[in-house]
């Protein structure tokens, strides 16, 4: 589930750590603009990031994500660096993308991806967070799940897993419980007994 952003982190330090040892090297950044000058065609020259304005561009991109509610899969092919996508995590996905034989829409099953584990780190990391907005992450997370799935970045038995954190973060019914569980089951393919979940509960 988090390979994905520990690739982004890994290769992202990779990539900041060889424009520091380099600072007389010129860098293009993947949403750099031409330039109006005269004499060049060149893409704009962007002196490497320091580390704070990575920890910055970061925490700006995944507040982004938070907001993304009641918002489907982006559709490809993706032109433009989405907002919930830092520039560093841009660059990287693009590389990552360069390997597969149809770049636009590993690209675009790339980036849905980070969307949703950032949302479900946040959904993690607000616990005690205000209770509105946890719901609404969930039901966010619960629409993405089968998507996920079917991208093959989620196995059915841990989509199946998260189903059941994210259901029993929004019912306090057990009965409304197992019954969204079994639905978000059916929505990737998994069966659920609700009867049987139901006599295994009593027996315990």
């Amino acid at each position: 589930m988090g390979l994905l952003v520990v690739l982004v982190i890994a290769v992202a330090g990779i990539w900041f750590m060889s424009d520091s040892t380099a600072p007389d090297t010129a860098e293009f950044t993947t949403d750099s603009k031409p330039t109006d000058g005269p004499s060049t065609d060149l893409a704009e020259v962007r002196v490497p990031d320091s580390p704070e304005e990575i920890a910055a561009q970061q925490i700006e991109a995944n507040t982004a994500a938070a907001s993304q509610l009641d918002v489907g899969q982006l559709s490809g092919p993706i032109r433009e660096r989405p907002e919930f996508v830092s520039r560093i995590e841009w660059r990287v996905l693009n590389q990552v993308a360069e390997a597969s034989p149809d770049k636009e829409r590993e690209l675009t099953r790339l980036v849905n991806h980070l969307r949703f584990s950032k949302q479900l780190e946040i959904w993690k990391n607000q616990a005690n967070g205000p209770e509105a907005e946890r719901d609404a992450l969930a039901r966010q997370l619960l629409r993405d799940i089968p998507v996920r799935v079917y991208s093959r970045d989620l196995s059915p038995g841990r989509a199946q897993q998260l189903q059941a954190e994210l259901v029993g973060s929004l019912y306090d019914d057990p009965q409304e419980r197992r019954r969204r569980i079994a639905e978000e089951a059916e929505r990737i393919g998994v069966s659920f007994d609700v009867d049987k979940t139901r006599q295994d509960g009593s027996n315990g």
